[in-house]
């Protein structure tokens, strides 16, 4: 017996997201129909690596295909991401927007060439308030 769901999300695991990524999916109508892969980093992984499909992150895209024959996947970076060096690490917010929005049309590069038949939905949350309650906006990437 095969159990299917709607989609693969993956996300960091900054724990700044929760709240947001459940409210998120739940205006998606996703809550309880997608698999929730929480990695440092989002799509840090699969952007950089020399062999993404090697990556544990291309590994759950396949296994979440496979087992629960999804439709979509839904790749999230985050701004003030530690695993790319927070905000610190940018020049400025247009920069930092620029990198998370290269890395995750790479990592759909990599998922649409593995699995085409799957629709590949990119978002970047935006931290607005980093110290205290967050603040977070969805940001689609085209």
């Amino acid at each position: 017996m095969t159990n299917h769901c709607k989609a693969l999300i993956i996300h960091c695991t900054d724990f700044r997201l929760q709240d947001a990524l459940r409210s998120f999916l739940e205006k998606q109508k996703l809550l309880g129909t997608v698999d929730v892969v929480a990695l440092a980093g989002g799509v840090q992984e699969i952007a950089q690596s020399e062999r993404p499909e090697g990556t544990m992150t291309f590994r759950q895209v396949q296994s979440s295909s496979d087992l629960h024959q999804i439709k979509e996947v839904m790749l999230v970076n985050h701004t003030d991401c530690g695993a790319y060096g927070g905000r610190e690490a940018f020049s400025d917010r247009s920069a930092e927007m620029e990198r998370h929005t290269d890395d995750l049309r790479t990592a759909r590069a990599v998922v649409s060439r593995a699995f085409p038949e799957l629709t590949v939905r990119l978002y970047i949350a935006d931290i607005k308030n980093a110290h205290g309650t967050p603040d977070v906006e969805f940001v689609t990437v085209s």
